[in-house]
């Protein structure tokens, strides 16, 4: 699966999904622990401070 359809598939816009990663997996050490990439998986991103605006909200017609 992408990256892009894990976040759609968890809800979130995949636009800012990837802007986010790009800003900040390049502040991790070189060789970072799995603890610390878990943190950046779309369904731990929630917890993240841009998360909400990050959210894909679906109109019921």
């Amino acid at each position: 699966m992408t990256l892009i359809k894990s976040a759609k598939a968890n809800d979130i816009d995949p636009s800012n999904y990837l802007s986010y990663l790009l800003k900040n997996i390049p502040e991790l050490p070189t060789f970072a622990n799995s603890a610390d990439l878990e943190a950046y998986l779309p369904w731990n991103f929630m917890a993240s401070p841009v998360a909400a605006e990050s959210l894909i909200y679906r109109t019921v017609a």
